[in-house]
């Protein structure tokens, strides 16, 4: 592992202007849609919260999946957040607590911008099928995974063209909607309390696995996240049908 903080290459500094968010896109009504087959993703990040007030992501996890069938196809990067100045040395050592990662590269960590991003494409694009316009994007962080989604596009100077990333509360409502069962806001929030608990060693990325078995501490994981997210989501599909 590296600890030099400097960038690699030609990379912006933190103090960098925010990108901007992406126009949001009316959420889709599932109705429309055959829900049981359709691809859903979830997108979550690890990211270091700069001095500037936003983000500047240093992990990428990606589940595509559908509601028919228990299979899960998994995606993740580790990405550069480029330099971080002295001033956010608190950040880092925040960040190597919550993430077991040290703020700067690592030796899984992909340096070129544009491939990262032609590999979510690629993802993405792969696991989809025809039937909206845009692939389905869920986050339980929505704001984080626009702004570093963007954070990922301009970097690798092309457009962000996916839409907006939609809240997976929204997800949970509509499974209710297509099934006419009522829910409130209580209740879909109460669907992800047990997720504060932590998240289970066997859906992180091998560099979690490792480190915490090495160190013997549990670590944020974007790639074990966004895999309890679809769990969970696909556990709201039975209890919903059930009714």
């Amino acid at each position: 592992m590296s600890g030099d903080l400097s960038p690699r290459g030609d990379k912006p500094r933190s103090s960098t202007k925010s990108p901007p968010l992406p126009s949001l896109v009316p959420a889709l009504d599932l109705r429309e849609l055959d829900i049981d087959c359709h691809p859903f993703f979830i997108m979550e990040f690890e990211s270091i919260i700069s001095i500037d007030t936003f983000y500047l992501p240093i992990e990428i996890g990606i589940t595509s999946f559908s509601l028919d069938n228990e299979s899960t196809t998994r995606f993740q990067r580790f990405l550069d957040p480029g330099s971080i100045n002295h001033r956010q040395y608190n950040m880092i050592i925040s960040t190597t607590k919550k993430h077991g990662l040290p703020g700067a590269p690592i030796q899984e960590t992909e340096p070129n911008f544009e491939k990262i991003w032609r590999d979510i494409l690629y993802f993405l694009r792969y696991n989809y099928k025809n039937g909206t316009p845009q692939p389905n994007i869920y986050s339980k962080a929505p704001t984080v995974s626009n702004y570093c989604l963007e954070w990922i596009a301009q970097r690798a100077g092309l457009k962000q063209e996916l839409g907006a990333v939609r809240p997976i509360e929204a997800l949970v409502y509509h499974m209710h909607q297509v099934k006419e069962v009522e829910i409130n806001t209580t209740g879909i929030l109460e669907y992800f309390d047990e997720l504060a608990n932590g998240i289970p060693g066997d859906m992180k990325c091998r560099y979690h696995k490792k480190k915490e078995k090495n160190d013997g501490k549990k670590y944020s994981c974007a790639l074990g996240h966004a895999s309890a997210l679809t769990k969970k989501v696909r556990d709201v599909h039975s209890t919903v049908n059930k009714r």
